[in-house]
């Protein structure tokens, strides 16, 4: 997520509001932001038609839609958002290391399934649900439930302590599983 989506879920929620045309000069003002910025934004929202514009004295960008119409999954596709991800790994494929080899393919399933996740739960809040949210101060209600809270691994730990941590060395020892051999060994 970046703030190209604050900018534009901003704007949608002010020209609902409005209901007028409003100009990009005065949709940064209410912003907050550079008028440039906000044109380059809305030049998404226009292509994906979340947003019409109307030239002349009194142009601008319209919003010409059911506020609860358009949901935010909608605004972040219209951007082309990634809410979670990672332009970084760390560890290699051509390492000899298990972890380090395999982690980078690890975050990347994590990364999408919380990406898709945060898709599902955008899909739930429209314009006119963050615009009620503000008109309501904000608090407690108006966002779908996230859903229940992951299970927690307290009552799975043995009661002598956690199991330590895998190595080639220490399997049969009350370790956790022996770790397949690789060409080369774990590398430190």
């Amino acid at each position: 997520m970046n703030s190209e989506f604050c900018v534009a879920v901003h704007a949608l929620v002010f020209l609902s509001h409005k209901q007028a045309s409003l100009s990009s000069e005065t949709l940064a003002k209410n912003i907050c932001t550079h008028p440039a910025r906000v044109r380059r934004v809305m030049a998404k929202l226009k292509r994906a038609g979340l947003v019409h514009t109307k030239e002349g004295v009194d142009g601008g960008y319209q919003f010409p839609h059911p506020p609860d119409g358009v949901t935010l999954r909608q605004v972040g596709e219209a951007l082309g958002l990634s809410y979670i991800c990672s332009t970084w790994h760390s560890g290699g494929t051509d390492m000899d290391c298990l972890i380090a080899s395999g982690m980078g393919a690890v975050m990347d399933e994590l990364f999408a399934q919380m990406d898709a996740r945060c898709r599902e739960y955008l899909q739930g809040i429209t314009i006119g649900a963050v615009y009620r949210r503000i008109l309501g101060g904000g608090q407690g209600k108006g966002w779908p439930d996230c859903g229940s809270s992951p299970p927690s691994n307290r009552d799975k730990t043995p009661k002598e302590g956690p199991v330590p941590f895998p190595t080639r060395g220490n399997a049969g020892q009350g370790a956790a599983p022996r770790l397949p051999e690789r060409p080369g060994g774990l590398s430190e």
